[in-house]
């Protein structure tokens, strides 16, 4: 990430019995470096970069949805199995992984 996101190193966590939803908008970048991370609602990325070096940080739930320019950016050695579903809307999602 960039030295102008956001990480969030905090825990992120349902709210009770309601699920926590995870929006990330506009054009900066967001970084979830919590790999305890529980929260069982969907990642909506509308925009801008959300960073994960381990797939944990991306909570429990199984959607991930990338619009409006929105990239899920994967470093280090991350690897996502298929328990993840991912919606990307129209062409202009995208998901990233070093080389």
């Amino acid at each position: 990430g960039g030295s102008s996101d956001l990480t969030i190193n905090a825990r992120l966590v349902d709210n009770g019995g309601n699920p926590l939803t995870l929006t990330k908008a506009g054009g900066s970048g967001l970084v979830l470096g919590n790999a305890g991370n529980t929260f069982s609602g969907p990642v909506n990325v509308l925009g801008g970069t959300v960073s994960v070096a381990a797939a944990a940080a991306l909570g429990t739930g199984t959607a991930i949805n990338l619009s409006g320019g929105g990239t899920l950016a994967l470093t280090g050695s991350t690897t996502i199995g298929s328990e993840k579903a991912f919606a990307v809307a129209g062409t202009d999602g995208a998901i990233t992984a070093p080389n």
